[in-house]
């Protein structure tokens, strides 16, 4: 039991209980807490008047500022889709909405409490139309993607929402320029696993059951994006890939080590010291990226996003729970060149602060407040996290 004063918890009492406790009910005339035990079939109830308890103080504080919002709109039938980040160290929510009079909505949230401060109305809703938004670190603008299924083909047109001083202006692009085309009928699935300003790599399930990795190189149009790398594998036989990163500086291709999840290969491919990197999270995964961005490494499983690694120079971490690894929107801000990296565990909700040269776990936030808790993103200043729950629910957090 924590007491709050004002926006910190300062004082904590322990009650010892000799049942399993599966939920609790509050009772505010008699200060109780009551649970069932249905084993026993006995009620039992707990006294939380502040005099009755042993408080005990808190050696260092923690700031209680947990801001959970709902973003109720009466008028609103379904959130289709959602996004967030942050620009200029100020956190953004998009909502892309379908009202009731079946118009879309777009809908933007800013600010430590999320409130709301514009919205745009971007046309009438079509149910054979799937849509999504985005919000990219740092670009004052959010980005409606409209995707249309035509004669077995799908084509997407995008709309511009330019936010500039609290009001949203949109700005639809034509959808002529084509920057890249593959002719491919053979993939099932894509997903993203690493992209930066002039790479792009991805994972694709193919309808013959194998799967692949390709690297394109980004380019202002079509004839200078290309595909650069491809590799074919069963997913029976594993995958191990390490992603090395160019200078910051430089221009040049990311450079893509690949290999079947077979211990004599990996050693000719990555060497030993990377290989026994890989062969640590055997029991975890057989389908691993090793990211390597100059001294700093971090370790994650492609198809379920998993985090299993992180590690500065001589001296890493493996994560034994399911560490939630965010492709979008981890870089640059959650994992490189800060003093601290903050993972999500997607089964207990709880945060995790890591210092980033020594990993060594520096604060852990778990709270009821933080339940369905599925991503989290840190600004630059690393004095805000921006939370996404289930539902399409944001919170802030201050640190």
């Amino acid at each position: 039991v924590c007491r709050i004063d004002g926006n910190q918890i300062n004082d904590y009492a322990i009650i010892n209980c000799k049942q399993d406790i599966r939920q609790l009910y509050f009772s505010p005339d008699n200060s109780q807490l009551f649970t069932y035990d249905c084993r026993s079939q006995k009620l039992y109830g707990y006294i939380v008047k502040g005099r009755l308890l042993k408080w005990e103080k808190i050696v260092k504080p923690v700031k209680l500022a947990i801001t959970h919002h709902q973003f109720g709109d009466y008028n609103c039938s379904k959130v289709l889709d959602s996004s967030y980040t942050f620009i200029n160290c100020i956190p953004y929510v998009a909502k892309l909405m379908r009202m009731i009079d079946e118009t879309l909505s777009l809908k933007i949230y800013t600010g430590e409490s999320l409130e709301e401060i514009s919205r745009c109305d971007v046309g009438e809703h079509d149910s054979e139309v799937k849509y999504g938004c985005y919000l990219f670190h740092d670009l004052d603008s959010a980005v409606i993607v409209q995707r249309h299924k035509c004669n077995q083909t799908h084509w997407s047109k995008l709309a511009f929402i330019m936010i500039a001083d609290g009001q949203l202006n949109l700005d639809r692009c034509s959808g002529e320029k084509m920057v890249y085309c593959e002719n491919n009928r053979n993939v099932q699935l894509s997903t993203t696993v690493f992209c930066n300003n002039q790479n792009f790599f991805v994972q694709q399930w193919l309808k013959n059951g194998d799967h692949a990795v390709k690297l394109y190189r980004l380019g202002s149009h079509i004839n200078k994006t290309a595909m650069i790398k491809e590799y074919q594998y069963k997913y029976s036989d594993g995958l191990a890939c390490k992603i090395i990163l160019p200078n910051d500086r430089s221009f040049q291709d990311l450079e893509l080590l690949v290999s079947n999840w077979d211990e004599p290969s990996m050693l000719e491919v990555f060497g030993v010291k990377d290989t026994e990197l890989f062969m640590k999270c055997y029991n975890k995964s057989k389908e691993c990226c090793l990211l390597q961005n100059g001294e700093e490494m971090t370790m994650f499983h492609i198809g379920r996003n998993q985090l299993l690694m992180k590690k500065y120079k001589s001296i890493g971490k493996f994560f034994n729970f399911n560490a939630s690894y965010q492709s979008n929107v981890n870089f640059p801000s959650n994992y490189w060149l800060n003093q601290f990296f903050t993972v999500v565990d997607r089964d207990s909700h709880k945060i995790y602060i890591y210092d980033s040269y020594n990993t060594k776990l520096i604060q852990v936030y778990d709270s009821p407040v933080i339940y369905d808790l599925i991503h989290v993103y840190c600004n630059k200043a690393q004095s805000l996290l921006l939370c996404r729950h289930e539902n399409h629910k944001y919170s802030v957090i201050k640190t």
